[in-house]
């Protein structure tokens, strides 16, 4: 049915203001107007009225919001535009005669009730929110208006109903981005808060370590005392120091990831110490680890974060007491299909399993469980990042995931990392022998020691003189450098620390690089936000180590430095004693 304005009581309309004005043109007995005059301005006065009521026509059909009239006395709908048929799911058939109530286009009663309130009270409504629906069942929010008319001698209510829909959607797409930006600028809040601790806290870590590493070497006799055991506990407490202060980096996205080849178990087992404090006690723990399972090649930290994703999640999913299972085990895969990529798998992997009793997942969640953002947990439990993040590192080493979920039973997320190559681990025996040698061996050279931490340097000068190389401390770096003008060609190496009062360690490179070029030096670091390896290398030194130093990695490094220029003499600086 094609729907118009009511065109006849327009007419009658304009008639009627034809018909009122020749009775005042004859009223008013105007002398000086012909009757051709008169008839011509009548006639200009009805085409005006004409265009106005196209204009009118125009703008009621073409207008994209919905707009309606109906009788006040009944509800029966009149007129309406296409953009009602369109806003509605309507055909004109089913619109025309019915009444507003019959469409059931109002879904909250009271809604109804305070507009209906309203208009009777004020004649009109403006801005006035409310919820609708479509024939199709389809709930969705607008914005109405309403004014009375009168058409044809009856009066009249003209609405105007526009969708919110779409409104809404930018609305909430908007405060998503909001969301992503408080949670980047979160992070980077934490990233700058452990960055500022990093340096000093490394620094401390460095020296206890260090010390500890000296007093485990040279001080105790037999490794199976109680004070070897003491000195163990420090050791390994300063490594879970050092760990955590890294994996924060890692996660604020401070410093990059750090791949080695790792065993799971000892990972699992670290993770399972810091997360236990976070898991309520009825909640048990079960763990299983195959034996002569092989090393995968990933991130320690970062796998710790995985670890502890997931279990967060299990403890979510855990609605009284419960149980988490992890197993370590290698199986074998062909022609499945990763729950997170996609991707078609086959192959031998080490499988992480962390499976709980909780609530499990329905299957229709199970597509969407890695999506960013998404979470079905309620507001404040969480953010929807975890699975996404657990998603992106395992795929960023190559890894996949499978997950196996039962709704009342719970949940099995398998984590699939692909084998290193055998010559990888056997590489890997020769370690322990390379250290052995550097403890064996007795070098000679004279290092420079530069840092502003009393007791990293006299550390660092003590793991030195263990192994029979001569060594200058400096705790002042322009000290250091008014050192080095004296005798520059007396010296081998200068190790430097980068964050220092007077002029940084790169600072102090430069300056030493001009006055010899050859000169090889190893900087260090707590925490840098301009230095890293490339940076390093970049500026013409040897060597980037992030602290607490690895005194393997920094004695293989100077020895390699010190073989590669084949320097067989120990020559004595004039300032020293």
């Amino acid at each position: 049915m094609k729907t118009q304005m009511p065109k006849q009581a327009m007419s009658k309309k304009a008639s009627t203001i034809s018909g009122s004005a020749h009775q005042r043109q004859n009223s008013a007995s105007l002398p000086d107007v012909s009757n051709e005059e008169l008839l011509r301005r009548l006639y200009d006065a009805e085409q005006a009225l004409t265009k106005s009521e196209e204009r009118f026509s125009k703008a009621f059909y073409n207008i994209l919001d919905a707009v309606v009239i109906y009788r006040l006395c009944d509800s029966r709908i009149l007129f309406f535009n296409p953009g009602f048929l369109m806003l509605t799911g309507f055909s004109a058939d089913e619109v025309i005669g019915k009444t507003v109530d019959e469409l059931c286009t109002w879904v909250v009663p009271e809604e109804r009730d305070a507009y209906i309130k309203l208009f009777d009270k004020e004649g009109e409504v403006k801005d006035f929110e409310a919820t609708s629906r479509r024939k199709n069942g389809e709930v969705f929010p607008v914005i109405l208006a309403a004014g009375k008319i009168e058409m044809d001698g009856e009066d009249c209510l003209i609405g105007w109903v526009h969708d919110l829909s779409k409104m809404r959607q930018v609305e909430h797409e908007r405060q998503q981005l909001e969301q992503k930006l408080f949670q980047s600028q979160k992070m980077e809040a934490v990233g700058q808060l452990t960055g500022g601790i990093a340096h000093d806290f490394n620094n401390i870590l460095a020296s206890i370590l260090g010390y500890t590493n000296l007093a485990i070497k040279q001080c105790v006799q037999d490794k199976e005392s109680k004070l070897a055991n003491y000195l163990d506990e420090i050791k390994h407490g300063g490594e879970r120091a050092r760990d955590l202060i890294e994996q924060m980096m890692i996660y604020s996205r401070v410093i990059p990831s750090v791949v080695s080849n790792i065993d799971l178990q000892p990972v699992v087992e670290q993770s399972l110490r810091l997360l236990r404090p976070a898991l309520p006690s009825n909640i048990d723990i079960y763990t299983r680890f195959a034996e002569l399972t092989p090393k995968i090649n990933f991130d320690p930290a970062q796998l710790e974060q995985i670890i502890m994703n997931l279990c967060i999640n299990a403890r979510d999913a855990i609605e009284a007491s419960g149980s988490i299972d992890i197993d370590v085990e290698t199986a074998s895969y062909h022609e499945h299909a990763c729950d997170s990529c996609h991707a078609v798998i086959s192959g031998d992997f080490v499988v992480l399993s962390v499976r709980d009793s909780g609530t499990g997942i329905d299957i229709e969640m199970n597509n969407r469980i890695f999506e960013p953002f998404f979470t079905t947990k309620e507001v404040g439990r969480g953010t929807g990042m975890g699975l996404s993040m657990v998603h992106g590192i395992m795929h960023e080493f190559g890894g996949h995931i499978l997950v196996d979920s039962t709704v009342g039973k719970g949940t099995d997320f398998l984590l699939l990392f692909p084998i290193i190559d055998a010559e990888l681990n056997e590489s890997e025996k020769y370690a322990q022998a390379e250290k052995n040698e550097l403890d064996a061996e007795h070098h000679v050279g004279v290092i420079m020691v530069v840092d502003d931490e009393p007791s990293v340097a006299n550390y660092t000068c003590e793991l030195l003189e263990s192994h029979g190389y001569e060594v200058i401390v400096v705790t002042d770096s322009l000290l250091a450098l008014d050192t080095f003008r004296m005798a520059p060609k007396d010296i081998d190496i200068v190790i430097t620390d980068q964050t220092m009062p007077g002029i940084t360690g790169l600072e102090l490179a430069r300056e030493l690089l001009s006055l010899r070029p050859d000169i090889p030096i190893i900087i260090t670091t707590g925490f840098s936000g301009v230095l890293n390896e490339e940076v390093a290398e970049e500026q013409g030194l040897r060597a980037y180590f992030n602290k607490p130093v690895d005194s393997y990695a920094l004695l293989n490094k100077i020895n390699n430095i010190l073989s590669s220029t084949k320097k067989t003499d120990v020559r004595v600086p004039m300032f020293m004693n």
